[in-house]
């Protein structure tokens, strides 16, 4: 097990619509189904628990190009910003491009943290593989921190709750707008900032599935989170999330473990 020096925040946006407002009905009589609109990324170093740099593109959507009144109310994104945007697969080409220049980060010396597991086992993972390029998503991406147990570790809270909520128990502020993505991974550097200040233990908590696994349906899935117990990490529980959390111990050599100790 290893540290890393620096944490990659990561918080896409996608397109949604009002449940009360089905969405367009595509040919065939399928609702189209999300993509991703916006691709932030906050980079903290975790030595001096700072925000040392940013990457933020909005996404042009190749399914359902029209945002809805709902999602650009939710989200604080327009048309006219998604229209000009390049698709994901060139926006994640120059996100890895940006990781790979970028002289702070050095391979194997950082890792993503996201708050829950939709946004690298739902979402992209999903979109990448229905367009055709989910080759193109490095194995990086392909795991990362969830914040949310790292958060009920170092609270004593039992039950996870979302970014908001967080910021309420930590006495942090909300900045800027709940629900633009840029503005949350902004705020999730400052969760797990606070949590490092405090002696967190931020260690791998999720993967991308493979083999049989990967062939399960999300019913499956939904069936068997609803019938299993918490699984129990080496530092931390893991239950409740969106996606395939995978104990610390069976992804110990990809995953990494950081521990800062400071005061609160």
């Amino acid at each position: 097990m290893s540290s890393v020096s620096h944490l990659l925040v990561m918080d896409f946006e996608a397109t949604c619509w009002d449940r009360a407002k089905p969405p367009p009905q595509a040919d065939g009589g399928k609702a189209p189904r999300q993509e991703i609109i916006e691709f932030p990324c906050v980079v903290v170093e975790t030595k001096s628990g700072t925000v040392v740099d940013e990457f933020h593109q909005y996404v042009k959507p190749t399914e359902e190009a029209t945002l809805s009144e709902f999602c650009t109310e939710l989200t604080g994104i327009e048309q006219p910003q998604v229209e000009a945007a390049q698709p994901l697969q060139k926006v994640l080409e120059d996100f890895v491009q940006w990781v790979s220049a970028n002289p702070k980060l050095k391979a194997d010396d950082f890792a993503i943290v996201t708050c829950g597991d939709w946004d690298l086992y739902d979402q992209i993972r999903t979109e990448t593989t229905r367009k055709g390029f989910v080759h193109l998503v490095p194995s990086w991406m392909q795991r990362w921190i969830n914040i949310k147990p790292i958060w009920m570790k170092a609270t004593g809270n039992e039950k996870a709750t979302g970014m908001a909520g967080m910021l309420r128990d930590l006495d942090i502020q909300l900045l800027g707008k709940h629900h633009s993505g840029i503005d949350d991974a902004r705020n999730i550097a400052r969760i797990a900032l606070k949590l490092l200040s405090r002696g967190a233990v931020f260690q791998c908590t999720s993967t991308w599935p493979a083999g049989r696994q990967a062939r399960k349906s999300r019913a499956e899935e939904k069936k068997q989170k609803q019938t299993k117990h918490k699984a129990k990490t080496d530092s931390f529980e893991v239950g409740g999330e969106t996606g395939q959390a995978v104990p610390s111990a069976a992804c110990e050599e990809a995953c990494v473990s950081i521990v800062s100790s400071g005061s609160a």
